[in-house]
C-alpha cells in the first residue's frame, strides 16, 4: 500500500507539472504523457512488490487477468445490450438499463470467476477447515492432534519441515522449536502474529527482530506464526520451513494460514481443558476409591497382624508353621505398605516450604534407596549437582525422588548404575533427572504410567505394584508448582525429569479441590509426613 500511494501521488504530481509546462511551452507531446507517467509509475509498484516478494509474481498477474478479462467481457456485453435497448426505447433509457446491466454483471461475475482461476481464499480455506474439524470431533488426544495438524501443513505449505510448539504445553513430538515464554522475539513478532525473511529484511530493526531472525536463520524457517494476534506471548507458535519450490511465503499464504492456525489454536486449547477436567475427575475418583479401601483393608488386616504377633510366641522355629508365620508376616508388611501409599495418595499435601540444600536432599536419597539396591546389586550415584538451595517440601520432595530411584532399581538388571541429578536452570527452575539403563517403558505404556492404579511391575510377590508410585509423584511436583515427564534413555531406559521453581508459597494441591466428605479421615502413619489436615476446597 505504502508503494501504490507514493506512486499514485508522483504520478499525479507528475500529470500536473507536464500539463503546466506543455501549456507553458507548448510542448503538445507533453501534454498527453500522463499515460506514460501513469504506466511507469505503476509498473516500478508492480516491480517493488515483486522485488519484496509481498505478493507471488503469479497471483498478481492472475489477479490482473481476471479483472481485465472481466471488464472486457462486461464492456462488450454492455455496448451489445445498449445497441439491443436502442431498438426498443429511447437512448437515456437504454444507457441506465445498461449500466445497471454491466453492475450487476460485475458484482455476479467477479465472484465466480476468481473462483475458477483460485483467487478465492475463502474457497481454499473450506477443505483444510473441514478436516481440522473433523479431527477436533474423532481425535481426544491433544498429541494426536498435533500430529495430524502438522501434517496438514506440510501439504498446505508444500515443506518437509514443520514445528508446532505450545507455550502453555510441551513441544510436539517431532519439533525442534522450543521457544520460552521470556523469548524477546515475541515483541516482534506478535505485532502482526507473523514474520517471514523478507518481512524482517525490509522492517525497521527493533526489539525482537533481530531474535527473530537468528531463530528463523537457525531452524531455516521461511515463515513463524504466533496465535491469537497481539497476545504475548501467544499460545501457539508455529515454524514453517522453506517450500520445497523455494517460492516466498506471500502475504495472501500468510493470511489463509494464520485463520487455519487461530482454528487449530481453539482446538487444541479445548482438547487440553478437557483433558485436564477429565483428569481432575479421575485422580478425584482415585482418591476416593483409595482412602475407602484403605480403611477396609487397615480394618482387616489389623486383626490378622495381631494374631499373627501372638502366635510367634507358640510356634517352634524351624517347623513348617514358622515358615507359614515368616511369609504370612511378610505378606502382611507388604499388605500394610500397600495401605499407607493408598493413604497418602488420599490426602490432601499441604507443602510445608523451607529453605534445603539440593545435595543434602540427593545425599538423603541414596542413603534412603541404599539397601533396596545392594539387593539387586546397582549402584546409586549422583551424577551432577550443583551447589544451589531452594524452597520445598523436604519430606516431599525426597519421597519423590526415592519412588523414582525404587522405580528404577526395579526396572533395571544386575551390575547396572542409577544416576540422579539436580540442576539449577537458567530461568531459576529446580531440575531433579533420575535416569536409569533398564529395559525402558513401552510407548502404549507412556501414556498411561501416571495414571492412578496403572502398572507394569507384574512380577514376584514382593514388588508388584500398586500404581500410584508415579501417581503421588505427579502430585507432589503439582504442589510445589512444577511438572513431571518422562523420556526415552538412549539406547535404554528411561530419565524422570522433575522441574518446579526454586522460590515457592504455600501451594494447594488442584487436583484435589472438592469437598472431603465421603469418608472418615483415616488415622495417620508413622511413614506419612507432612500432611494438611482434612479440610473443603474451595474453587477448582
Amino acid at each position: 500500500m505504502q508503494f501504490f500511494v507514493v506512486g499514485t501521488i508522483c504520478a499525479c504530481l507528475l500529470v500536473v507539472a507536464s500539463h503546466a509546462f506543455g501549456i507553458l511551452f507548448d510542448l503538445s507531446w507533453l501534454r498527453h504523457s500522463s499515460s506514460i507517467w501513469f504506466s511507469m509509475l505503476h509498473g516500478m509498484t508492480v516491480w517493488a512488490v515483486c522485488y519484496h516478494r509481498v505478493f507471488d509474481a503469479k497471483q498478481v498477474i492472475l489477479s490482473i487477468g481476471q479483472r481485465f478479462v472481466l471488464l472486457a467481457f462486461i464492456g462488450f456485453a454492455g455496448l451489445t445490450v445498449h445497441q439491443i435497448l436502442n431498438l426498443l426505447v429511447d437512448s437515456f433509457w437504454s444507457l441506465f438499463w445498461t449500466a445497471i446491466f454491466a453492475c450487476a454483471a460485475g458484482v455476479a461475475l467477479d465472484k465466480q470467476t476468481r473462483i475458477w482461476v483460485g483467487l478465492d481464499s475463502r474457497l481454499r480455506l473450506t477443505a483444510p477447515r473441514r478436516q481440522i474439524i473433523d479431527w477436533a470431533r474423532e481425535v481426544p488426544s491433544e498429541r494426536e492432534l498435533k500430529g495430524k495438524f502438522v501434517q496438514l501443513f506440510r501439504e498446505q505449505c508444500q515443506t518437509n519441515s514443520v514445528s508446532l510448539s505450545s507455550i502453555d504445553g510441551a513441544a510436539h513430538a517431532e519439533s525442534n522449536l522450543a521457544v520460552t515464554r521470556d523469548w524477546p522475539g515475541f515483541i516482534a513478532l506478535c505485532k502482526d502474529g507473523w514474520t517471514t525473511p523478507e518481512t524482517l529484511q525490509r522492517s525497521r530493526t527493533g526489539i525482537g527482530t533481530r531474535e527473530c531472525a537468528e531463530l528463523m536463520q537457525s531452524q531455516k524457517l521461511g515463515a513463524l506464526l504466533a496465535v491469537p494476534k497481539g497476545i504475548n506471548p501467544p499460545s501457539l507458535v508455529i515454524g514453517l520451513g522453506e517450500k520445497e519450490s523455494f517460492r516466498p511465503y506471500t502475504f495472501p499464504d500468510i493470511q489463509m494460514l494464520l485463520e487455519l492456525a487461530e482454528l487449530m489454536d481453539n482446538i487444541l486449547t479445548h482438547s487440553r481443558v478437557a483433558t485436564h477436567a477429565a483428569h481432575i475427575e479421575r485422580m478425584a475418583s482415585a482418591t476416593m476409591i483409595s482412602r475407602s479401601l484403605a480403611h477396609d483393608l487397615n480394618n482387616l488386616a489389623t486383626p490378622v497382624s495381631a494374631f499373627l504377633i501372638h502366635m510367634e510366641r507358640k510356634v517352634t522355629p524351624g517347623t513348617t508353621e514358622a515358615i507359614v508365620l515368616h511369609d504370612a508376616r511378610a505378606s502382611i508388611r507388604v499388605m500394610q505398605d500397600y495401605i499407607q501409599e493408598s493413604l497418602f495418595f488420599a490426602r490432601r499435601l499441604v507443602p510445608n516450604f523451607a529453605t534445603i540444600e539440593a545435595h543434602s536432599v540427593l545425599s538423603d536419597v541414596v542413603r534412603l534407596s541404599s539397601e533396596r539396591a545392594r539387593e539387586k546389586n546397582i549402584q546409586v550415584v549422583v551424577r551432577e549437582s550443583a551447589g544451589f538451595s531452594l524452597m520445598a517440601d523436604l519430606s516431599l520432595l525426597r519421597r519423590l525422588l526415592q519412588n523414582l530411584v525404587f522405580n528404577a532399581i526395579d526396572a533395571s538388571s544386575s551390575g547396572k548404575t542409577i544416576e540422579i541429578s539436580a540442576i539449577e536452570t537458567d530461568d531459576q527452575q529446580a531440575c531433579w533427572q533420575v535416569a536409569d539403563h533398564g529395559s525402558g517403558i513401552s510407548p502404549e505404556s507412556r501414556n498411561h504410567i501416571f495414571e492412578p492404579y496403572f502398572t507394569t511391575k507384574n512380577y514376584g510377590s514382593g514388588r508388584r505394584g500398586i500404581g500410584l508410585g508415579l501417581a503421588i509423584c505427579q502430585k507432589i511436583a503439582e504442589v510445589h508448582g512444577g511438572r513431571i515427564s518422562v523420556a526415552a534413555n538412549s539406547p535404554h531406559g528411561t530419565v524422570f525429569t522433575t522441574t518446579f521453581p526454586r522460590r515457592n508459597t504455600a501451594l494447594t494441591m488442584p487436583l484435589m479441590a472438592y469437598e472431603e466428605k465421603t469418608f472418615p479421615n483415616p488415622e495417620p502413619s508413622e511413614s506419612i509426613h507432612k500432611f494438611g489436615p482434612t479440610q473443603t476446597a474451595n474453587g477448582v
